[in-house]
């Protein structure tokens, strides 16, 4: 997640994005995401999509659909990764990694790295965990957004009841029993 970050926050210090090229932005943040299955968008303070390189730019786009995490990055300034969300314009979970993109001292737009949730999945399952042991992660709403063990049957769901009285709000490694016992 950290790469993605930063290659997002790469995307932030673009020239034609610094100087109001939107459809020079459009152009080079499709050439970095080609091949990827991921997308990036740049989002307004009113969460309006400028930019989608899902498609040609100058299309008319809707709202994003994690503003709360939009709204969190324009507060603080800082990077976020979303919640799962179903994408404005594919209508398939996605989840979001966001960046600032400032200008004069403030921040003019967030930029939104847009991932396949299976990229997650494969992260996670590549991890070398002793016998026995699987590892997920989840977002702020108790939803799985990895697993290390049948990624596809798991995604999307609540972490286990018991989970979840040992997550609340924390992160880092935490053991109890899964959805899969």
């Amino acid at each position: 997640l950290r790469g993605l970050i930063e290659t997002l926050q790469a995307l932030t210090e673009s020239g034609s994005l610094k100087e109001g090229d939107l459809a020079g932005f459009h152009r080079e943040a499709s050439a970095v995401m080609r091949g990827t299955g991921h997308a990036i968008l740049l989002v307004d303070r009113d969460l309006n999509q400028l930019v989608n390189t899902r498609v040609a730019y100058g299309i008319a786009l809707p709202q994003i659909g994690d503003r709360d995490t939009a709204r969190q990055v324009f507060a603080t300034g800082k990077p976020a990764i979303g919640d799962i969300v179903v994408g404005q314009v594919t209508k398939q979970l996605r989840v979001a990694v966001m960046a600032p993109v400032i200008t004069d001292g403030g921040v003019r737009y967030v930029a939104v790295l847009s991932l396949d949730p299976a990229t997650l999945g494969r992260i996670v399952s590549r991890e070398f965990l002793p016998e026995g042991w699987v590892a997920h992660v989840s977002d702020r709403k108790d939803r799985i957004l990895a697993h290390s063990d049948r990624h596809q049957e798991f995604f999307g769901k609540s972490i286990s009841a018991d989970m979840q009285e040992k997550v609340s709000g924390r992160s880092g490694v935490i053991t109890g029993q899964d959805l899969n016992g």
